[in-house]
């Protein structure tokens, strides 16, 4: 999960910040394979000698790690018998 702490005056002064991060997040999980979406064949034919290199030269495989773990649907049900279901108020 990413949490993003901003008050109105940075939301303010940053206008679409936060969104060229989700494409970001969008790619790196159509190019590892995580997402059921595919990227168009043209774009992971271009970009996947550079993401290939991004995982040999960095830390990214950690990161994709720890997304593959919050997508998959076993982990999730995990989750949910571990953490205690909210309690309604009426």
């Amino acid at each position: 999960m990413l949490r993003f702490e901003a008050g109105a005056d940075d939301l303010l002064r940053s206008r679409f910040a936060i969104s060229p991060l989700f494409e970001l997040d969008h790619l790196l999980r159509g190019l590892s394979g995580i997402s059921p979406h595919r990227l168009p064949t043209a774009w992971c034919a271009r970009l996947m000698p550079v993401f290939k290199r991004l995982r040999a030269e960095t830390d990214l495989d950690a990161v994709l790690a720890r997304k593959a773990a919050a997508t998959d649907p076993i982990s999730r049900r995990r989750r949910r018998a571990v953490l205690p279901r909210p309690s309604r108020t009426t």
